[in-house]
């Protein structure tokens, strides 16, 4: 775990010297830390949404991070425990703040299988589109006692849709640094 964590640490030290553009970072928390990996012909930045603590956001590459921009980004949350029920009033509390006239909220059948196999992480996939303009696709997942949750907002439902598989190369791209 230790030449793991050397190995990746010199990487992500040495690499942004040659590049402006960075595509993979390290984002971590209380007890668990993950390597993130861009979509391909996008770009992470860990600095636009750093003062929401946002540290893990991708946009298209060659793109500027201004509305309507679409965009994935990780956010985070601990859980009052490390299990599923916490997990569930988390997404509980979350999509409620969603619920107004005019929203539709739909859960969406997805899978998953490193997430299955390997962390054999719970996790919850929903859509929400409102009259508002807010297209958002939000998959919430527990590793431990805390949850990720990694948004999809895009500026049409067309669009949405489209970019989808973006996100699920970020969900295939997440490696959990103490699994290895």
């Amino acid at each position: 775990m230790k030449r793991l964590l050397i190995y990746f640490f010199t990487f992500f030290c040495i690499f942004p010297l040659f590049s402006e553009e960075i595509n993979s970072g390290i984002i971590y928390g209380d007890n668990w830390a993950c390597l993130t990996i861009a979509p391909e012909g996008w770009i992470m930045d860990q600095e636009s949404m750093a003062h929401n603590n946002i540290y893990a956001l991708f946009y298209e590459r060659g793109k500027k991070f201004k509305f309507p921009t679409p965009i994935i980004y990780m956010n985070t949350t601990k859980l009052r425990a490390a299990t599923d029920e916490a997990l569930q009033e988390f997404i509980d509390y979350a999509i409620q703040r969603f619920s107004r006239p005019g929203t539709e909220i739909s859960i969406l059948e997805k899978n998953f299988p490193k997430l299955n196999a390997i962390y054999k992480m719970k996790y919850h996939v929903y859509s929400i589109i409102n009259d508002r303009g807010q297209f958002e696709i939000i998959i919430y997942m527990r590793y431990k006692d805390t949850c990720f949750f990694l948004v999809l907002n895009a500026p049409t439902k067309e669009t949405l849709n489209e970019l989808y598989p973006k996100m699920e190369e970020i969900i295939d791209n997440i490696a959990f640094l103490d699994k290895y």
